[in-house]
């Protein structure tokens, strides 16, 4: 048996599916029906919370490099300028190098 942190276990028992560390933060995943129900936990043991929201997440990614990667970065970028444009969601899955890569030129 393993023992978790109380943070992992209050998250778990409120509904929430998974969790990943994001820099010095947690992100954690739940249906929409069970967001509120996990934040208010969490709250609730003095948990700061930092953002909550809804969001769209792809079931599977796909792996973008090269040109390709510089391609949908760039209509992500034309999408996102556009007003009438409220969310873009995606399922690109572009290395930490060749998006610095990109970022650089």
């Amino acid at each position: 048996m393993i023992a978790l942190p109380a943070g992992v276990q209050v998250w778990l028992a409120a509904g929430a599916t998974d969790m990943r560390t994001v820099e010095k933060v947690f992100e954690i995943t739940t249906t929409p029906d069970e967001m509120e129900t996990v934040r208010h936990a969490l709250e609730a043991k003095g948990m700061p919370v930092l953002e909550a929201e809804a969001a769209m997440m792809p079931q599977s990614t796909v792996r973008v490099e090269g040109k390709d990667a510089a391609a949908v970065l760039r209509l992500i970028e034309a999408l996102e300028e556009q007003e009438d444009v409220q969310a873009i969601y995606s399922n690109y899955d572009i290395p930490d190098e060749v998006f610095d890569a990109i970022s650089a030129a």
